[in-house]
């Protein structure tokens, strides 16, 4: 029972809450965009809430640092799409990469 409210609840804050956008590289850069928590971890990096569905299996709802969002390496977030698609263009010309 504990286990269904927790879900109903971070479904309900994972519908409403706004976006972030993580800077991440997998073959090659992309932007990542999840949930943003509302809260900053103790080292004030602020929390996702990503949803997993386990292949189909199952549903669930994940609360993680930013930069724990993908097994690839995360550079940087920010909450802005146009900033994020800036830096995106930056990293890539930093890189050599079209």
């Amino acid at each position: 029972m504990q286990k269904k409210i927790k879900k109903f609840l971070l479904e309900r804050k994972y519908k409403k809450a706004k976006d972030i956008y993580i800077i991440v590289r997998w073959v090659k850069l992309a932007i990542l965009t999840e949930k943003y928590y509302g809260k900053m971890n103790k080292e004030n990096c602020p929390l996702i809430i990503q949803f997993n569905d386990h292949n189909g299996e199952y549903e669930s709802y994940d609360i993680k640092p930013w930069n724990r969002a993908t097994s690839g390496a995360c550079f940087c977030y920010t909450f802005n799409k146009e900033e994020a698609n800036k830096l995106l263009k930056l990293f890539k010309n930093w890189e050599g990469e079209k």
